[in-house]
């Protein structure tokens, strides 16, 4: 989505409550980010840059520190 000069001034007039934000966040689904396939133990993500790979990586070691991880890309 391109930002733009209206669009970015529309969303700063917007009030969006705590409660509505952590709820919104809670519910979200961003298939192939950080998905677990559960069946197969396999965790897939479309990390396609440098900042999304590094972030994958922190995470994973965040998340299993005990874990060997296997990359495949």
């Amino acid at each position: 989505h391109v930002l733009n000069h209206e669009s970015i001034q529309s969303a700063e007039q917007l009030t969006i409550s705590e409660q509505a934000l952590v709820q919104g966040l809670e519910r979200v689904q961003w298939p192939a980010r950080f998905q677990w396939l559960r069946e197969w133990r396999l965790i897939i993500d479309g990390s396609h840059n440098v900042q999304g790979f590094d972030a994958l990586s922190e995470a994973l070691e965040s998340c299993f520190p005990a874990h060997q991880i296997v990359w495949l890309m």
